[in-house]
């Protein structure tokens, strides 16, 4: 029950919005997080260190920070989390309406994260100690305070336990073997040791950030150089875009480490000297804890690395290193931050430069990806009430197979199945799609006909790629 206001939340905002719309969102939480950085690593020790920021940016991970992805969810609730922190630490700024806008923000986004994607559990931690500071703000703190840290632990022991549920795979050791390829395997890092573990993951981290000559699913065009001299440039590129990667990633660690020794020397001196907390334990420094522990647990626990994950754990590590560097105070090494921050920002408007030379001319061709293509959305809409008419399906008893493409159009009808997950879980247990079907119930399909061929289902008719069928006899 616990879910059902984040589900019913995303469910509204996905039928008002279409997905040319819905990219304005992360668009927004991304840049807004970014010029608050900015603000308040200007304001730092060293300025400079602002140009770090740009590095969230760096190589071709902007494609995908404004994708509609579980991530850009997760940005949003460490916004609220920014919020929140700015809130408690301002006293400026402490007005009743704008807690209580910033304490509901906070506990909406961070159930929307945990619904989205069970990894949104890992920042609850982190959002329930800022509700209990936002809340010892208020006159009346205890009801609210209760309610919030209840709202929220609840939320999570019951995603975790539909989680862990719906993961349980025991029956089908193909979709049990799968689903163990995407994460860390502890006896293979053993097995090849834990220095070449730790290189191949920053190899498969750092991989989808560079000009490569495929990506993943396409959802970029490949990197074919026009000539060798070109050629040499991009790779020259790409390796000062992993040594920056790198140095943010170390850079980070040593932030774990020193938040680390700081809680826990705060709070060994709080209970052997028997004095005040706030003189010994800084708060900030477990807060700091509760956003870096995530990121690193994320970074080591995906084997997959996923372009659009990889990208998210960029931008989150980027924001923590810029203003940790900026309020670092060493005469010493603001040298060393600042000619870093110029080199940063050097291969960032490089990346930028080159990004818009090498893939504007392909969506100028007409390049859409593997997904949607934004500009046809109302001919697929046609396309699609012609299909549903010749094959005779009725569309509001839902039970339909959509791709990604037909989805959008027939997103308000009930129960429909995604076809490249019925044909994956044919593979993967082995029983075929056919026998999936059989299971499934499906009255019908409307997807485009690569799918339903790779698939092997019949079609009755075509129109403009699309095909459908009628599975009323099954």
């Amino acid at each position: 029950m616990l879910l059902v206001l984040p589900a019913w939340l995303l469910s509204k905002a996905m039928l008002l919005v279409n997905p040319v719309q819905f990219r304005i969102f992360p668009l927004l939480v991304t840049l807004t997080i970014a010029l608050y950085v900015a603000k308040k690593a200007v304001k730092g020790v060293n300025p400079l260190a602002v140009l770090i920021i740009s590095t969230g940016f760096i190589g071709v991970a902007g494609s995908g920070l404004t994708m509609a992805r579980p991530e850009f969810i997760h940005l949003l609730n460490l916004l609220f989390c920014l919020l929140s922190f700015v809130y408690w630490d301002n006293s400026e700024v402490r007005k009743l309406y704008i807690g209580i806008f910033v304490l509901l923000g906070l506990l909406a986004s961070a159930s929307l994260s945990v619904y989205v994607h069970i990894q949104g559990v890992l920042f609850v931690p982190l959002s329930i100690v800022l509700a209990i500071l936002l809340c010892r703000s208020f006159t009346y703190k205890i009801i609210p305070t209760i309610l919030s840290v209840a709202y929220l632990f609840g939320m999570s022991i019951a995603a975790i336990i539909g989680f862990s549920r719906g993961m349980s795979c025991d029956n089908y050791p193909g979709i049990q073997s799968y689903l163990s390829s995407m994460t860390v395997d502890i006896h293979a890092v053993v097995l090849q040791g834990f220095f070449s573990w730790v290189n191949n993951n920053f190899v498969g981290y750092s991989q989808s950030f560079l000009y490569n000559s495929e990506y993943a699913i396409g959802y970029l065009p490949s990197v074919e150089p026009e000539s060798i001299v070109y050629f040499i440039k991009l790779r020259f590129l790409n390796w000062f875009i992993r040594i920056i990667l790198f140095f943010n990633l170390f850079i980070f660690f040593g932030v774990l480490f020193f938040s680390v020794f700081k809680v826990i020397n705060g709070l060994f001196c709080y209970f052997k000297a028997k004095y005040t907390c706030k003189k010994y334990f800084d708060i900030r420094y477990l807060l700091l804890c509760l956003i870096v522990f995530p990121i690193v647990f994320l970074y080591a626990y995906d084997a997959a690395h996923n372009f659009y994950r990889t990208f998210f754990l960029n931008y989150v590590i980027v924001v923590v290193v810029c203003l940790s560097l900026a309020g670092f105070r060493s005469g010493y090494f603001k040298h060393l931050i600042n000619i870093y921050a110029l080199v940063c920002v050097c291969v960032v408007a490089s990346s930028l430069l080159v990004n818009f030379v090498l893939f504007n001319k392909y969506l100028k061709e007409g390049f859409v990806g593997p997904s949607i293509a934004l500009n046809s959305l109302g001919a697929v809409n046609d396309d699609i009430l012609e299909l549903a008419s010749a094959c005779k399906l009725n569309m509001d008893k839902g039970r339909i197979i959509v791709d990604d493409l037909t989805y959008e159009s027939m997103k308000r009808f009930s129960i429909l199945f995604p076809i490249t997950y019925l044909d994956l879980q044919g593979q993967l247990t082995g029983l075929g799609t056919k026998r999936v079907l059989d299971v499934a119930k499906p009255r019908g399909v409307i997807a485009r006909c690569s799918y339903v061929e790779h698939a092997g289902l019949v079609y009755e008719h075509k129109n403009n790629g699309l095909c459908c069928a009628n599975y009323n006899y099954l």
